[in-house]
């Protein structure tokens, strides 16, 4: 007979625990008697999970391992492993083995703490809501942004109680944003440009938090780049806009694939080629070369050779005229032709010692003399001019000097004479309460003392004369399209009425309609015999031409509406000569000047002591490289001056444009200097000044 043995275990459930004790036992389940003491509890979401445990006992009678009496007969015993057998169960009895080690889910602490710690909480594991009861509390969640919590199949709206008995459920929402693109011409049409922004997948997930009273959800994002742009779709939408020429198929491709996106030229068109103007290529210098005066072998200087002075001779072409040459046509993105910049031609017009040859392709000299060319946008002038030598002064005896070359006084130009040349003038001596004009440079190697000193004068009254002629070019055309519906008019088709003729009727049209031309005309006429001495004949012939038609009204100056379209064409041809901004090669040099007036279209260089009250405009640069005491100075280029104003305080104002400078190393008090709008007057003595407007249109001192 065999004693009864007993062994205690336990398992997930009932049948685990009953099958690891007959293993211990090493029997069959018809050998043992079974007393369950503890049936297996799951707890809520893994928390407070009980063990089953079920108490196995042998029947007296039965060996261990025998499955019948038959079976048990024909065992041998073994005391000692019994003994040992034995022994081992009850260690086995003795070990403290966790709970959740026998668990399919293993947890941190055992049922009980975990459940004492979870009471009352939820609680957030691998995007899961877990929860516990508490005795006096409930534990509440918030849904966050991004996640919708239901809570028992119902969606809900801000903070929620849950408990062990609800089934909670999160679904975190999946944003897909897609890709943007657009295809646009640059405003020349001679691209196309692929805008592309990709499009993006937002991706969320529930994030785990420890056991709270209060939970608020949180998500983690995960942005996941998307470029779904379709080729054929590129290449529809190109084919849509009429994009046909010079397709990039590659960079379609790199902009389909592009993760960052950008803007991506998908198609280039062909940009036309402009052509080149006419222009004037001339065979001799016509440059004069300043290059100082030259020191003679004595010692002493010889102011003549100061300039160097172009020539040429009889015959001698002076330049080519060079035809301009057509542009290449471009072509857009979209298959239109782009034509280039129309070309112009070089219009040149001879004056005393040239004239034109070879269908007007050459410009020939047929007197011997200087070259002297004036340029203003597409017009050029060319003249060969003599030079005049007067060895004398400038006095009653000789006369007023009016010379369409260049002219050279060697002796003095005395009170009241005037000395007015088209090309230079070199005076060798003093200038006394004279008037000097030039149609290009000015030089004095003396004093200039009350006098009237201007050069480039027919370059200033051009300019003055741009709004007149502006004015007289839009009333002329109103002129014609008044006589034009005159003439289709059935009154004007009778005999006795044509036989009135077109000045009778401009009368009428003046006296009625356009009470305003005839002074315009006048005004344009005084003006031009004013400055006479340095303007053109053609300035002169038009003046009048006009001033015959329009203001004594003379019949047989405006025979037709021929007449009337011939005016409008030279008035718009002298307003856009007008507009064009004067050659600057006029300049004046002079030493000392008093009480005078100083004109030049160029450059003013004073050589020696300065100026003394005296008033000077240089639409260039100025240099005075003595003092400047007293006066009203405009230089259109910027001015440097050694010294201004006076100690005793005589106003010295010195005016430059908005984006020039003025450069004064000493200035005295009540010394102005004013830069566009802005001025600054010096009540001290000030020295190193450097006046010019910064970025923000203030004025700048030093």
């Amino acid at each position: 007979m065999q004693m009864s043995r007993s062994v205690v275990s336990r398992g997930k459930d009932v049948q685990e625990a009953i099958a690891l004790a007959l293993q211990l036992l090493n029997t069959q389940r018809d050998n043992v008697d079974i007393e369950v003491l503890e049936v297996e509890s799951k707890g809520l979401w893994g928390i407070g999970r009980k063990p089953a445990v079920v108490k196995v006992s042998t029947r007296e009678g039965r060996s261990a391992g025998s499955t019948s009496p038959a079976d048990s007969a024909a065992l041998p015993t073994a005391p000692d492993k019994t003994d040992a057998f034995e022994e081992l169960v009850r260690t086995i009895e003795q070990l403290e083995i966790p709970e959740d080690s026998l668990s399919s889910v293993p947890e941190r602490r055992d049922s009980a703490t975990a459940a004492r710690h979870a009471e009352g909480k939820v609680w957030v594991r691998n995007g899961q809501i877990y929860c516990k009861d508490g005795i006096n509390k409930f534990p509440t969640v918030t849904p966050c942004k991004g996640a919708v919590l239901y809570k028992n199949g119902e969606p809900v709206d801000g903070s929620v109680i849950v408990t062990e008995n609800d089934t909670l459920r999160v679904e975190t929402e999946r944003e897909v944003t897609p890709t943007k693109w657009e295809i646009f011409l640059s405003p020349d049409q001679l691209k196309a440009i692929l805008q592309v922004k990709p499009g993006s997948i937002i991706e969320r997930k529930l994030l785990d938090q420890e056991p709270a009273d209060h939970l608020d959800l949180r998500l983690e994002e995960i942005r996941i780049r998307k470029n779904d742009i379709d080729i054929k779709r590129v290449l529809d939408r190109a084919a849509e806009l009429g994009i046909v020429q010079g397709i990039n198929h590659a960079e379609i491709v790199r902009a389909c694939e592009s993760e960052e996106g950008g803007e991506f030229v998908i198609a280039v068109g062909r940009e036309p080629e402009p052509g080149i103007d006419g222009y004037l290529e001339f065979m001799v210098d016509v440059s004069e070369q300043t290059s100082g005066p030259r020191e003679r072998y004595n010692g002493t200087i010889d102011y003549r050779e100061k300039k160097r002075i172009p020539s040429v001779k009889k015959g001698e072409v002076i330049a080519i005229v060079r035809p301009p040459r057509e542009g290449r046509p471009g072509l857009t993105v979209t298959g239109v032709t782009l034509l280039p910049p129309p070309v112009r031609a070089m219009e040149v017009k001879t004056g005393k010692g040239a004239v034109l040859m070879e269908d007007g392709m050459k410009v020939v000299a047929i007197e011997a003399g200087r070259p002297h060319v004036q340029i203003r946008g597409r017009l050029a002038k060319i003249a060969v001019l003599e030079k005049l030598y007067h060895d004398d002064d400038v006095d009653m005896r000789s006369g007023n000097i009016r010379f369409t070359g260049d002219v050279e006084i060697f002796g003095n130009v005395e009170e009241g004479m005037e000395v007015s040349a088209e090309g230079d003038i070199i005076l060798h001596k003093n200038v006394n309460m004279a008037k000097i004009t030039s149609g290009n440079s000015i030089e004095i190697l003396g004093n200039v003392i009350g006098s009237e000193v201007v050069a480039g004068k027919s370059n200033l009254f051009i300019a003055e004369m741009s709004l007149l002629l502006g004015e007289m070019a839009v009333q002329i055309r109103q002129i014609i399209t008044a006589v034009e519906q005159l003439y289709r008019t059935p009154a004007f088709k009778t005999a006795d009425i044509q036989r009135v003729g077109l000045s009778s009727l401009i009368k009428i049209l003046l006296e009625s309609k356009f009470k305003a031309f005839p002074g315009l005309v006048k005004q344009f006429y005084e003006k031009a015999r004013e400055n006479k001495q340095v303007l053109d004949d053609e300035w002169l012939e038009f003046a009048n031409r006009l001033y015959l038609g329009f203001c004594t009204i003379h019949p047989n100056e405006l025979k037709g509406i021929e007449d009337l379209e011939r005016i409008k064409h030279k008035l718009n041809e002298l307003h856009q000569f007008s507009l064009t901004p004067p050659d600057p090669n006029a300049s004046i040099h002079l030493p000392y000047a008093l009480n005078s007036q100083i004109y030049c279209s160029g450059d003013i260089v004073v050589t020696g002591q300065g100026c003394y009250n005296t008033r000077i405009y240089a639409g260039g640069v100025l240099k005075v490289k003595g003092f400047l005491r007293g006066g009203d100075i405009y230089a259109g280029w910027g001015a440097e001056i050694t010294e201004a104003g006076t100690k005793g305080g005589v106003p010295t104002r010195i005016v430059v444009p908005h984006d020039r400078s003025i450069i004064i190393k000493l200035a005295m008090e009540d010394t102005v200097v004013q830069v566009g709008k802005k001025q600054h007057k010096f009540l001290q003595e000030t020295r190193n000044i450097y006046a010019r407007l910064d970025q923000n249109n203030e004025l700048l001192l030093f």
